[in-house]
């Protein structure tokens, strides 16, 4: 009996210790956000579409259509600057983001028009050399 049970406990304790990869837990939890809250309505004609992880670049995704007022270029190009300044502000008040920022985890916002499927916003957030965040694409 012994025989049996200590080579299938051994084995099962093996597999119950096999911790995730940053890549597996941000692919996961994409999925998952995607799956349970998406489409998100985020307010003023904005909706969350979805939210996706490139584990070759670890980068977040975050993507957005536009309908309503802002659902043209002018919208965005009018406001680059405030968009992005505001992202950056959320990103570095953030709780939520904070293990993503200790990997080093790239933040990808990218807006599409409701009506035309066309790119209208696309703004990427990554770690700087001041040790913060910074705009990089």
């Amino acid at each position: 009996m012994k025989k049996i049970f200590y080579p299938i406990l051994l084995i099962l304790l093996m597999v119950s210790c096999h911790q995730k990869s940053w890549e597996e837990r941000c692919s996961e939890e994409a999925l998952e956000y995607t799956l349970t809250h998406c489409p998100l309505d985020v307010g003023n004609g904005i909706t969350l579409d979805s939210l996706t992880y490139n584990a070759a670049t670890n980068t977040n995704t975050y993507y957005y259509i536009v309908n309503d007022v802002a659902d043209n270029d002018s919208f965005f190009q009018a406001r680059k600057v405030d968009i992005e300044n505001d992202f950056l502000s959320a990103i570095a008040s953030s709780i939520d983001l904070k293990p993503k920022k200790e990997h080093g985890t790239k933040l990808q916002y990218i807006y599409h028009s409701g009506s035309t499927k066309k790119k209208l916003f696309d703004c990427t957030f990554g770690p700087n050399e001041t040790g913060g965040y910074g705009k990089i694409k």
